[in-house]
């Protein structure tokens, strides 16, 4: 058996299940999973003399980033790999921060927190498969700044100026405490306007126009 020790491992580090390898090489799952770790070499999780706390005082009974002796966990570089050499020893608080962070960056395909699980997509710019998380789904459409750069839409100012007229247009639609908060604008602006004779007499003859440049296409059309 042990000749299908580096295909399993190959599949293994493909995020393969045990029951995904087992139909394809005709084993069970179970089977699978005793060639995997009888064959993964020496590791303190095998011998049942080797306790808990044992492993803990072998790799220093300390955590890692703050040195406390407290709520110690132990990390595994590669959750494959049993061995001394492939363990950490973090606080719990660490730890998840430890996760989270291989998590962010695709090493760890679940996320311990809540459970999620993130996945390959391609950028938008260069369109090779990038790690995206749920989480920053909406964020992450390019692999790197380089390619967000060389990708970046440049608008004029002219186009900046309409699409900020139909965003607000379409909210001031669709969300009325965006609109109650642009009509108390509003209203506290003509206020201020009303106050100032100067102020007021512009703000006449702007509606004056703006009311004159409306009528005149009707004017044509009755014409």
């Amino acid at each position: 058996m042990k000749e299908y020790l580096p295909e399993i491992k190959r599949l293994r580090k493909q995020r393969w299940t045990y029951r995904e390898i087992g139909e394809k090489l005709g084993f069970s799952k179970q089977r699978v999973h005793q060639i995997y770790k009888k064959y993964m070499g020496s590791s303190p999780w095998h011998n049942k003399k080797s306790s808990y706390q044992e492993i803990i005082s072998l790799l220093g009974g300390i955590c890692k980033v703050c040195g406390t002796l407290e709520n110690l966990e132990i990390h595994h570089k590669d959750r494959t790999d049993n061995r001394i050499e492939s363990l950490s020893l973090f606080c719990r608080k660490h730890h998840r921060e430890e996760e989270s962070r291989l998590y962010r960056i695709g090493i760890r395909d679940r996320n311990i927190l809540n459970g999620s699980r993130g996945y390959y997509k391609s950028c938008s710019g260069c369109r090779e498969e990038m790690w995206v998380v749920p989480s920053q789904e909406s964020k992450n459409k390019f692999c790197s700044k380089v390619c967000l750069e060389q990708n970046r839409v440049r608008y004029t100012s002219e186009e900046l100026r309409e699409h900020k007229r139909i965003y607000t247009k379409s909210r001031y639609q669709n969300d009325p405490e965006f609109r109650r908060k642009q009509l108390e604008s509003a209203v506290k602006y003509h206020q201020k306007v009303m106050a100032d004779p100067d102020k007021r007499e512009h703000f006449n003859g702007l509606a004056r126009e703006a009311y004159y440049r409306r009528k005149q296409p009707v004017d044509n059309l009755l014409a």
